[in-house]
């Protein structure tokens, strides 16, 4: 019999190489140390982009943690996206890919929160539109997947009506398996837990990707894991912050141009795409803004680059440009616009502009799309200006920004693409 051993890590830095920490564990038909989790975009895994801002990731090798296993992880850039909340009305069950298609630009999704399997009554937070349409069940452990207006998650432990009152969208499921780096039950996860398929989502350190995971099990091809198997998982792929959402036979992780179904729902026992199971609720990706700053695609023709940063609706960095005494400042910037999806018509050109450049000075702007003139002239407020529209393509487009004057300097907080839903649905 082995002995637990706790707080015992190593991490071991090879060149550039992290390799990520590994644990004992107190599983007597587990390998006592558990090898670390290949990196994300290592090797170790098959990539497919499936959206923009989305990356699908399968596990290569098929084995981990000592045990067979089927892992599929979406990787989000939560600028390029933004999360919804999908669930029956009234209460019902659906499954996870009819659930999207009240959402006509979802690119991915994945199941939610649990339920009553007998009538779809969801078992948690259900909000959405600003309408708190279902309580949390006030257990131990739960957490929620809240979403602002503008689509940006994060994970919420304060699930008081009065807290998700500023919250816009919003699912609960539990247990929290981290939160903040921290385990989220205080002395950890039973190693030996029943293993099971299982559904979470993921944050890496300060927001910076979303990852959507689905581990299938249930079959001789996949185990599924434990809780505590889960937290190596979400450790080893760099989340700081994650929340189980329900598994078993209901974990279905989806995209729209990936393939369809990038699991293996068990509810079948097949291991293959068809065993999806009804559901009362779904988190759903919705193709949004590709932010551009300075540091991508972006070609100063005229000026002094400088990067400033700036507390404001986008965030980050801005791009500064300094003009010359006998030049006005010019901005060129390369914006992919995607080939058409079912889900997509057209992407819209925008820029986030504040009235006044940092040193006070009204902007005066130019803007040229494809060779084609536009002017921008930005209000009192920094808000997104629309310079035009694109069909798909193969090509980016170009999105030339200069000042009128010479010696004005810009101000620019970001570019971005989005896209605009079908209407021939």
């Amino acid at each position: 019999m082995l002995l637990p051993v706790h707080g015992l890590r190593l991490t071991l830095v090879l060149g550039s190489t992290l390799w990520l920490p590994f644990e004992l564990v107190a599983q007597s038909d587990v390998p006592v140390a558990a090898p670390p989790v290949p990196p994300l975009h290592g090797p170790g895994w098959e990539h497919t982009e499936v959206a923009v801002g989305g990356v699908l990731h399968r596990l290569r090798s098929g084995e981990l943690f000592g045990r067979r296993q089927a892992v599929t992880v979406l990787e989000l850039d939560p600028h390029a996206v933004r999360l919804r909340v999908a669930a029956t009305d009234p209460w019902s069950r659906r499954p996870t890919t009819q659930l999207v298609r009240d959402h006509g630009s979802a690119v991915a999704a994945i199941n939610g929160g649990f339920f009553d399997t007998s009538n779809g009554t969801p078992s948690g937070v259900i909000l959405q539109g600003g309408d708190l349409r279902h309580p949390a069940t006030g257990r131990d452990g739960e957490g929620a997947v809240v979403v602002d207006a503008e689509g940006r998650a994060q994970l919420a432990v304060d699930l008081a009506p009065t807290a998700l009152e500023h919250w816009h969208e919003g699912l609960s499921a539990w247990p929290v398996l981290l939160r903040d780096g921290a385990l989220g039950r205080d002395g950890g996860f039973d190693p030996a837990g029943p293993r099971h398929p299982r559904s979470m989502i993921g944050w890496t350190a300060e927001g910076r990707r979303i990852l959507l995971c689905a581990v299938d099990g249930r079959h001789d091809e996949a185990a599924g894991m434990t809780f505590h198997e889960q937290v190596l998982l979400l450790r080893g792929l760099g989340c700081v912050d994650a929340l189980n959402l329900d598994g078993g036979g209901s974990t279905t992780l989806w995209t729209a141009t990936g393939g369809g179904i990038a699991n293996h729902p068990s509810d079948n026992r097949r291991f293959d795409s068809g065993g999806e199971r009804a559901v009362a609720n779904a988190l759903v990706v919705l193709g949004r803004a590709v932010f551009v700053h300075d540091e991508e695609r972006a070609e100063v023709s005229s000026g002094v680059a400088e990067t400033c940063a700036r507390d404001d609706a986008v965030g980050g960095d801005a791009l500064q440009v300094r003009a010359t005494s006998s030049e006005p400042a010019e901005v060129v910037f390369r914006l992919p616009v995607p080939r058409r999806t079912a889900a997509t018509a057209s992407w819209s050109l925008e820029i986030h502009l504040p009235g006044r450049s940092d040193d006070g000075d009204p902007q005066d702007l130019e803007v040229v799309l494809d060779e084609v003139v536009r002017a921008a002239r930005p209000g009192a407020d920094a808000r997104w200006l629309e310079i035009g529209t694109r069909a798909p393509a193969d090509e980016p487009a170009e999105l030339r920004i200069r000042g009128r004057e010479p010696g004005v300097m810009l101000l620019i907080d970001a570019v971005r693409t989005v896209e605009h839903e079908r209407t021939d649905r």
